[in-house]
């Protein structure tokens, strides 16, 4: 993928413009935290905000980008980062949404406080705040969210779930979460409690 040249600033500035309209900010990260939360508010798909900003500068102004990279080829498909996972389950929490009171679909604390006792004590309990820094950044915003500043006990020891890719610390709260494939229910252990979603 190309990258911008640092220092040049595009024709009409930092932007991102597409069929739901026109998001600006101070930078291209600005711009992509923009476009992030303008899609949370209006229960739109979350994508890569930040490689679509870039993309759209790039294929609009390719004089102020630098040529991509050569790709490495891989033999062998690579899993995808977890951050970036816990931003695409995010996205499948909020498309699974569109149209309903999100403030309905909350566990109570208790209930939220249990979970994340199991979560603690599983093995695909997994650190996921690394790599983007970006990407790991939005995804933890987008969980504040959506938790709408909920906290559990344990808040400061979950990470996420290896299998489901979800975030614990937002996961645990969830009422009706997206749809587990055949292959993760069989991943997950039998006390799980995702399992029974």
């Amino acid at each position: 993928m190309a990258t911008p040249k640092s220092g040049i600033i595009p024709p009409g500035g930092y932007h991102f413009e597409d069929e739901h309209g026109r998001v600006e900010g101070s930078s291209y990260d600005d711009v992509a935290e923009q476009l992030l939360r303008f899609r949370v508010q209006n229960k739109l798909p979350l994508g890569m905000p930040l490689a679509e900003v870039v993309n759209y500068t790039c294929s609009r102004h390719p004089h102020f980008c630098h040529a991509p990279q050569a790709q490495v080829s891989v033999s062998k498909a690579a899993k995808p980062a977890l951050s970036g996972r816990v931003i695409e389950w995010y996205s499948a929490l909020y498309r699974g949404l569109r149209g309903t009171d999100v403030s309905q679909n909350y566990v109570d604390a208790g209930t939220a406080n249990q979970r994340a006792k199991t979560c603690l004590s599983c093995p695909a309990h997994t650190e996921w705040r690394t790599g983007c820094g970006s990407c790991v950044s939005s995804a933890r915003r987008i969980g504040h969210t959506y938790r709408a500043g909920r906290k559990v006990e344990y808040e400061d020891k979950l990470l996420a779930c290896d299998i489901v890719g979800h975030d614990c610390a937002t996961a645990v709260w969830v009422k009706a979460a997206p749809s587990l494939t055949p292959e993760q229910n069989d991943a997950l252990p039998s006390h799980c409690w995702r399992k029974r979603l």
